[in-house]
């Protein structure tokens, strides 16, 4: 029987996708467990959860493949093309060389459904683990052949936000 990972996933419209990603990154840490966040799209360094990685040891780190610079549907900027590119690379160097026990690849569904990513080539990597190791992918628009082979998907919905009001703290940023 092949060994594979626990594939999990948190998609939707609603707030709390990253969220939802970090707080099982944390536990899995409790747990002594080596956790790595590859954020694709992101790239600012002054959000809650990547300064507070700095305070942890090195079982917990978070790397941003992202200009962090927002571009409409249908753009493709080559910057966040090559971040996407590498940030994926990445993730498939970590499962190869490195022990890691939680890989969550935060935004990872929005860069395949904008065209930053080949589907394809996700699934691929997906299906390429050989390890048992969680594996946690969030975004807005989880392409449906990644949800049939997940363990868990969980569609977050929205039923109130909060748009006309600033970033808060410790809620969006």
């Amino acid at each position: 029987m092949k060994i594979r990972p626990t594939i999990i996933i948190y998609t939707g419209s609603g707030k709390g996708k990253t969220t939802a990603s970090l707080g099982l990154a944390f536990r899995s840490f409790g747990h002594d467990m080596k956790v790595v966040v590859i954020q694709f799209l992101k790239g600012m360094k002054e959000v809650g959860e990547f300064k507070a990685a700095r305070l942890l040891p090195e079982n917990f780190k978070i790397y941003q493949f992202g200009s962090g610079k927002f571009f409409k549907p249908g753009d493709r900027p080559r910057k966040d093309v090559r971040f996407s590119k590498k940030g994926l690379e990445f993730a498939k160097k970590l499962i190869t060389e490195d022990r890691v026990d939680v890989l969550v690849l935060d935004e990872i569904n929005v860069a395949i459904s904008l065209g930053l990513l080949d589907e394809e080539d996700v699934l691929n990597f997906l299906n390429s683990i050989d390890r048992d190791i969680i594996v946690v992918l969030t975004g807005r628009n989880a392409p449906r052949r990644i949800i049939d082979i997940a363990d868990i998907a969980t569609e977050m919905v929205e039923l109130k936000y909060m748009m006309d009001k600033k970033p808060r703290k410790g809620v969006e940023i």
